[in-house]
């Protein structure tokens, strides 16, 4: 299943990429189960708030007892077949590396630490496969157990709160189910320009060169 949550609308310059992404996508799935018959289901929603949409997806994937659910959100900008590799590390949930839109451009893999409310920011650098606690859903691919165990868990409300993404995370980490990276792959996210890994470490290093500048002081 594939789901496109909308915040606003479906941005023009973006849906034509992702739809013919999730074209391919179905190909290489259909051929990977060696069902050409397996069925994958589009659902492109907005309900006037996030977590609204979210959760109507939500139910829409354990009514139709999804194997898989692959969410995308509309201003999501593929770069590679990322569905597929990541597929095939056969985690409970996993996400490409993707990063905010605005400044300071950061990756939002994050792991929960007691002392730090929303939990500690985890750098996407070096690229590699790694476990983390939470992350947004601008890119996400998950079995369906895990949808229907926070479903289920939530009675109905698996994105039930103002920070949606990491409510759901929490509630799917206390259930046991595993979130893990794979930063080898990106997605970008549009904005007023498409920001990726190249763009954040383009502006941390700025950033860096310029705090270590000295100050001048005149007399």
């Amino acid at each position: 299943m594939f789901a496109f949550p909308c915040r606003d609308y479906i941005q023009a310059s973006c849906y034509g990429p992702t739809l013919n992404f999730a074209m391919a996508t179905i190909d290489w799935w259909q051929d990977h189960t060696g069902d050409p018959k397996a069925q994958v289901h589009f659902e492109v929603e907005n309900r006037g708030h996030v977590q609204l949409t979210r959760n109507h997806i939500a139910q829409i994937a354990v009514q139709a007892q999804a194997d898989y659910v692959c969410w995308m959100d509309d201003d999501a900008i593929p770069f590679s077949p990322w569905v597929n590799d990541l597929a095939k590390h056969d985690k409970d949930a996993i996400v490409p590396a993707f990063f905010q839109r605005e400044p300071p451009y950061q990756c939002p893999n994050r792991v929960f630490a007691d002392s730090v409310p929303g939990g500690v920011y985890v750098n996407p650098f070096p690229r590699r496969l790694h476990q983390i606690d939470a992350t947004g859903f601008h890119a996400v691919l998950m079995k369906g157990k895990v949808i229907q165990g926070v479903w289920e868990a939530t009675k109905g409300n698996p994105f039930g709160h103002v920070k949606e993404d990491l409510y759901f995370w929490e509630q799917a980490k206390a259930l046991g189910f595993e979130l893990w990276c794979d930063s080898s792959h990106e997605v970008g996210h549009l904005g007023t320009r498409v920001v990726d890994g190249q763009y954040f470490l383009a502006a941390k290093h700025a950033a860096e060169g310029y705090e270590k500048k000295p100050r001048i002081v005149r007399a």
